[in-house]
């Protein structure tokens, strides 16, 4: 998952600790059965025309960005990574949630939406990317159930920033 996420700054050694923390503090963690190959990750895409990991969506400007979330009950944890970014996890509306009904809830990992914040700008993965990903084996037509779910995520994530 770390190789989907970090790309060309994928460091093994460093995803092999962390792994090794969490199923230290979970011992009973299983592996999921959606499974991707290794090597197509930085290549990634659910089909063509889909979105890639390079392909961020802009869900906010502004130099007070981390002013406004402080106290939303929809931000539920705000990490500063060593480069000066933060990282922000949102909790996606009701409505928007329930889609993990639709197409399960065994990659439930996905939640909170995580949303980066650098030089000024939030950003996300294009909830398109990011399903696919969480969902490796998921079928067009299961996809084609959540049509609208996407931009719903969007939606979601900008209101934390209004």
């Amino acid at each position: 998952m770390s190789k989907a996420f970090m790309q060309d700054n994928y460091d093994e050694k460093v995803a092999r600790s962390a792994l090794k923390k969490i199923t230290g503090n979970f011992e009973n963690l299983l592996n999921s059965k959606d499974k991707l190959k290794f090597q197509l990750l930085p290549k990634y895409q659910f089909m063509s025309g889909m979105p890639q990991y390079q392909d961020m969506v802009m869900i906010a400007r502004g130099n007070d960005l981390l002013k406004k979330i402080k106290n939303n009950k929809k931000v539920v944890f705000e990490q500063k990574l060593d480069n000066g970014a933060t990282l922000i996890g949102v909790i996606l509306g009701r409505r928007t949630n329930k889609f993990t009904g639709r197409i399960g809830t065994n990659n439930a990992a996905l939640l909170p939406y995580p949303v980066l914040i650098e030089n000024g700008e939030a950003k996300i993965l294009d909830p398109k990317y990011y399903i696919s990903v969480m969902y490796p084996l998921l079928q067009m037509s299961e996809f084609m159930t959540i049509a609208t779910v996407p931009g719903a995520i969007i939606k979601d994530c900008e209101k934390v920033f209004k």
